[in-house]
């Protein structure tokens, strides 16, 4: 659902393996690989900017990572390219665009931890907002407006849930009415993107 997403806003997935972000060796075969001369290069996770960024100085080729670390980050991003601008534009305005999205994740916990000094029981949801543990509870409809609580939405926000594989459609629809219950004025649009991490990636916007 991911890869299709990007794919519709113009993009070319290159898939990870999972929990393995890749290393510079192998972002730099896939750059030498592809057609063009003249890359911008999302990397979508924390783990991959570092990677992108020494890729980017041993090409040939022109590539511009823009540092973009989760999902929501990526997708602003490609939304503010405009293919009738010049590189540096597009990437100025991209960059720019990273800070006007806030991204949360919610995720069964398959055993317990430890997670920012917070103990966190095995079965339990926990909600993730820019990479801070927000909150922890058995009932991930409560994680969800806490999270959404803890970001600060606003009237005029847009809220996106990608929905995970194990996220059926009765769970995303008693999320969205919980969510448009506690924030009426706010809009919420849901996009079944499968991904297997995590229950729920959240763009707050």
């Amino acid at each position: 659902g991911l890869s299709l997403l990007f794919e519709e806003l113009g993009a070319t997935v290159v898939r990870t393996r999972d929990n393995e972000p890749m290393s510079v060796r192998e972002l730099l075969g896939i750059v030498d690989a592809t057609p063009n001369d003249e890359i911008i290069f999302l990397p979508n996770h924390k783990d991959i900017i570092c990677p992108a960024q020494k890729m980017a100085n041993l090409t040939k080729k022109l590539v511009s990572v823009v540092p973009s670390s989760s999902v929501p980050q990526g997708v602003a991003a490609l939304l503010a390219f405009n293919p009738h601008e010049m590189c540096e534009t597009n990437v100025s305005n991209m960059k720019l665009a990273l800070g006007s999205v806030q991204t949360g994740e919610v995720s069964c916990m398959l055993k317990s931890t430890t997670l920012n000094g917070t103990t966190v029981e095995k079965g339990q949801f926990v909600g993730i907002l820019d990479q801070q543990l927000v909150f922890a509870h058995e009932d991930h409809i409560e994680v969800v407006t806490a999270l959404l609580e803890k970001a600060s939405v606003r009237t005029d926000d847009l809220v996106t849930l990608y929905k995970g594989e194990s996220v059926s459609d009765t769970e995303i629809k008693l999320v969205s009415q919980a969510i448009s219950h506690s924030y009426p004025e706010i809009e919420v649009e849901v996009v079944d993107s499968g991904q297997t991490h995590c229950s729920y990636i959240v763009s707050i916007e």
